[in-house]
Formats: C-alpha cells, structure tokens, sequence
C-alpha cells in the first residue's frame, strides 16, 4: 500500500537532523550543551547574548533555539517575544 512517503525516506538511516541555536551565557554550560548536542550529529551555533540570538536568527534559519531566559543585553525572554512579533 502506498503510504505517501518515498521509500528511501523511510528507510535513510541518517535522518536529516536540524540546525540548532544555544544561547547560553554560562560558557562552560554552553560547550559541554553544545558538545552533547554535536556527538547527537547536530550542528549547533552557541551565542552568550541576547542580542547574537536576534542577530543570528536573522541570517540563519534554525529548526530550534534553546534560551536561557536571563541572557545579558536582551533577555532570553524578551529576544523570544522579539522572534515571535
């Protein structure tokens, strides 16, 4: 029967993983976070402001963005309220 899917995307044993956005100001939290997510195949960009998180999403598009709420210059929050208007 068919199910509407390509065969081989069914069957890819690698599946296309996404691009990933962390903001993280704690830098240590960050890279072992972002090496975590690398060993996982995902391609991660790491930012410490909230200001690199709006400047980023701006040129990037990013299947995901993991915010620290209390980022310095923007907060995490209020970068999201930004992503979102």
């Amino acid at each position: 029967p068919r199910t509407g899917v390509r065969r081989d995307l069914r069957t890819r044993k690698e599946p296309h993983l996404p691009r990933l956005l962390l903001a993280e100001d704690d830098l240590v939290l960050g890279n072992a976070v972002k090496r975590a997510l690398a060993l996982e195949g995902h391609t991660v960009d790491l930012v410490d402001r909230g200001d690199d998180v709006l400047a980023a999403a701006s040129v990037n598009d990013y299947s995901v963005i993991l915010l620290d709420l209390g980022l310095p210059y923007v907060s995490g929050l209020d970068a999201l309220r930004q992503l979102r208007s």
